[in-house]
């Protein structure tokens, strides 16, 4: 968890945030697309 918190400080994302979106989408995502939860996968992604 403290990984997960450090990466959002360091891209510069709300933890919060991040970790409210994150335990809505958990469990209806995809298991074989879980890396598409990680702190800013759609930043680096969206370009």
């Amino acid at each position: 968890m403290y990984s997960f918190l450090g990466t959002c400080k360091a891209k510069g994302i709300n933890p919060f945030e991040w970790l409210a979106d994150t335990l809505n989408k958990i469990p209806f995502h995809p298991i074989n697309r879980i890396h598409e939860l990680v702190p800013g996968y759609l930043q680096k992604n969206d370009v």
